[in-house]
């Protein structure tokens, strides 16, 4: 017989690395009121795939106020859709590759509790149309949201490591800011977006505090780009907006620069 509800008793306080792993019929996921911690492949591989029997097929989860720890690859390709209630405030980090390939969405807030996100934890969760990072936020991994359909960014200021490859591969951001405090952008972090960005330019507004850019950071891009720089920045990286086809304008804060391909 297929699993496809479990009910956890509220005694429980951690869920222990694979213990639900390829349950690939569960349907939901209700997490204890007492569970802080939630192990490395805990889910990874749950969830109902849609087929013509159950096209309307998904995993549900629920989260308690008490969880702290979200383990690397816990929700790992799960199903076909998502749907999950908002993080908790308590939480404090997501591990890495924790939700990589699951259809979450379509919007996810990070609370400020969080401190880390690990490299790949919501990549390629191709439901994921809106991203709220809020103020808190330290570390996020690299690839963290590549190759999502997030089509707004917001780093926020309290941000001091960021890995490569952000957002690198989503054809539908358009928007992307950052928060005063932020000192670099890291290689590879905004290459080739855009691509399906339904006509809007891409607009970058770069904070007064940005000192580095990283190589190859916005190459890549095919839609209109509206750039502005802030004084003290110091380092632009090698081929940092190479084939930036249709950068139309560069705005520094003295005087708007002759446009040009760098």
């Amino acid at each position: 017989k297929r699993l496809q509800n479990i009910v956890i008793p509220e005694s429980v306080t951690k869920i222990s690395h694979n213990a639900f792993r390829n349950c690939v019929s569960l349907e939901n996921i209700v997490i204890p009121a007492n569970v802080t911690t939630i192990g490395a492949h805990a889910f990874d591989g749950c969830g109902p795939v849609t087929s013509s029997d159950n096209p309307g097929a998904y995993l549900s989860v629920t989260w308690n106020d008490k969880l702290e720890h979200i383990g690397d690859f816990a929700f790992y390709h799960c199903g076909n859709f998502v749907e999950m209630s908002p993080f908790p405030e308590t939480l404090q980090t997501i591990g890495e590759y924790a939700f990589d390939g699951s259809a979450l969405g379509p919007r996810l807030e990070i609370p400020s509790g969080v401190k880390s996100i690990g490299n790949r934890a919501f990549q390629g969760c191709n439901n994921l149309s809106y991203l709220d990072l809020n103020d808190g936020l330290e570390s996020i991994g690299e690839y963290a949201f590549a190759a999502s359909v997030v089509e707004r960014a917001h780093i926020p200021g309290t941000v001091t490591e960021m890995g490569s490859n952000l957002f690198e591969n989503c054809p539908y951001l358009y928007e992307i800011t950052f928060g005063e405090g932020i000192t670099h952008i890291p290689d590879w972090a905004f290459a080739n977006i855009g691509e399906y960005s339904s006509g809007h330019d891409i607009g970058v507004v770069l904070p007064s505090t940005l000192k580095s850019i990283g190589k190859n950071a916005f190459s890549n891009i095919s839609s209109n780009i509206d750039l502005i720089f802030k004084e003290g920045l110091e380092s632009i990286g090698a081929n940092a907006f190479y084939n930036c086809t249709s950068l139309e304008k560069i705005d520094g804060t003295d005087e708007e620069k002759e446009a040009r391909a760098i």
